[in-house]
């Protein structure tokens, strides 16, 4: 505070006969203060006062006055107004105007991006892409100064602005993805989308898969178990690969199988396993949901499906994928309705898998033509050690297509063939010739001399058990043998019996719904080797 009249500013100076100090202030036409004359209750001192942040600066030397009342000490001086000083209302909207200048700054970045981007659309597009800054901008210059004083309030409004832009450079890469461009919704579906959406990951993935039941953000937010709906394929592939992003959070998935019963999976097995096993969980049409995960292991060495009911389309899916399992050694794909529809494609995408050790088709309403159609495939598979066509309706097509086949494979170990259970039990032969499936048989026996395990149930006859046990004879290792619903008679049950007296290392016989003899019995006490015999309703 200063005053034009030089004895006031003396007058307030002095105090108890102290000398007095006084500051002569050499003013300008820019550099000087306000007067408050006409506010004030003594307008007679004639006071100014200086704008805040002004300097002042002794530009003489000091001089001593003397007057009635004592010494004064006048310093020469002069002033230097700060003239870019801010209003008391530009200090409240401080923060404000530096957010709309944020805002500003991050548009011009994001013009530069679309420059730099050598984008062909017209000016007025690229423009019109920026106009959801000019609205925010419009939006927060309408607030309140003292809004943005507020630290919670300033914070939204800052991470408001960041989100615009990141979700603006998502946006425009979407804009401009290929993939995208072609499916012609998407593309509508984004362009009608705020820029400032794409700032959230799981609205993005709600955009790409088109259903909100997903719990995208939470995912992306750490969640540990999700419930997943029922989705498309392609709902499906999104849904793994935000799963998979996840896998340092998300545990467990729930699904709802092909009963109702909801069924928990846990991811880390299904992503990060060399075997996958969802054994007897009919999956049913919840198997969509399951199967992109299956890509996405590298790992994955045996796959093992039995029991999930996962039908023709089930099949169709996962052999379009099997040219990602190349490295797979075991597939169990039993009990799962597939008909001749399904192996019939799989047949021609299972040639692929030429490390696989272990192939089961159990149990599968395959018929003739379905196995016909494995059989084409089967010659590829030259690893094959273990192969199971058990409790599977097939005839002389079937199994003539499938021995064959089978000759072909030189390493087999293990076999199971079982095509008669649903045929003929009456004591009639289920072969329209006989003498040519019981040579393709023995020569499927002879061409894998180092078989140790068969079954070969509801297919034989007494032509065919003498045949095929003059090949098994042959074969040395053999550990398991088991036969049933053969309908053989005492000639044929004493064939059999020849050809387990030459094998003594045997350790399991099973003999089921068959004729056998006590000279048939007595053949089994040279098996000294033998842990188990099993006969069920023999006569």
């Amino acid at each position: 505070s200063c005053t034009t009249r030089r004895e006031v500013a003396v007058r307030y100076s002095f105090y108890r006969g102290k000398v007095a100090t006084v500051m002569e202030i050499e003013i300008g036409q820019v550099d000087r203060g306000a007067s408050l004359s006409w506010v004030s209750q003594f307008p007679g001192e004639n006071e100014l006062v200086m704008p805040p942040l002004s300097n002042l600066e002794v530009v003489g030397r000091p001089r001593m006055e003397f007057s009635k009342a004592g010494r004064i000490l006048v310093i020469p001086m002069r002033v230097s107004v700060n003239v870019k000083c801010l209003t008391l209302e530009e200090l409240i909207a401080r923060r404000q105007l530096l957010h709309l200048d944020m805002i500003k700054a991050l548009k011009d970045e994001c013009r530069l991006l679309i420059k730099a981007s050598h984008d062909s659309e017209p000016q007025n597009n690229q423009e019109e892409g920026l106009g959801e800054f000019t609205t925010q901008a419009f939006l927060f210059r309408r607030k309140d100064p003292n809004w943005f004083n507020i630290d919670q309030n300033y914070r939204s409004a800052i991470n408001t602005a960041l989100d615009l832009r990141e979700g603006f450079e998502v946006k425009w890469s979407l804009q401009h993805n290929p993939e995208i461009l072609a499916d012609q919704d998407l593309s509508l579906r984004i362009a009608d989308t705020s820029a400032l959406k794409f700032a959230d990951m799981g609205f993005i993935h709600v955009l790409r898969s088109g259903t909100e039941e997903v719990p995208w953000g939470p995912l992306l937010g750490g969640l540990t178990t999700c419930r997943v709906p029922m989705l498309s394929y392609h709902q499906s592939n999104l849904a793994w690969e935000v799963f998979q992003s996840c896998l340092s959070t998300l545990q467990t998935l729930q699904i709802e199988n092909s009963d109702g019963n909801m069924i928990e999976l846990h991811v880390q097995d299904l992503l990060d396993a060399e075997k996958v096993s969802l054994k007897d969980m009919k999956l049913g049409k919840s198997f969509l949901m399951v199967a992109p995960s299956f890509a996405m292991n590298s790992l994955l060495r045996s796959l093992i499906l039995r029991g999930n009911r996962i039908g023709d389309s089930g099949a169709v899916l996962l052999s379009q994928s099997l040219k990602l399992y190349t490295a797979l050694t075991e597939l169990d794909l039993g009990d799962n309705g597939i008909s001749a529809a399904g192996s019939t494609v799989m047949s021609l995408h299972l040639t692929v898998l030429t490390q696989l050790l272990v192939l089961n088709m159990t149990l599968n309403p395959l018929d003739d033509a379905g196995v016909v159609a494995i059989s084409f495939a089967l010659p590829s598979l030259t690893s094959l050690v273990s192969v199971d066509f058990s409790w599977i309706r097939f005839t002389q097509e079937g199994v003539l297509a499938l021995t064959r086949a089978l000759q072909k494979l030189k390493s087999l170990q293990s076999i199971e063939l079982f095509p008669g259970y649903f045929l003929d039990l009456r004591g009639q032969s289920i072969w329209e010739d006989e003498r040519l499936v019981a040579q393709e048989l023995a020569a499927m026996i002879k061409c894998n001399p180092q078989l140790r395990s068969i079954t070969l149930s509801g297919c034989q006859s007494d032509v065919i058990s003498e045949a095929v046990s003059g090949a098994l004879a042959l074969c040395e290792g053999l550990d398991v043998y088991f036969a049933a619903m053969n309908n053989l008679s005492f000639k044929g049950s004493m064939a059999a019996a020849r050809f387990l007296q030459k094998h003594t290392k045997l350790k399991v016989v099973a003999i089921a719904w068959d004729w056998i003899s006590t000279a048939w019995l007595a053949s089994l006490s040279e098996t000294m080797e033998l842990r188990s015999l099993f006969c069920i309703s023999c006569r």
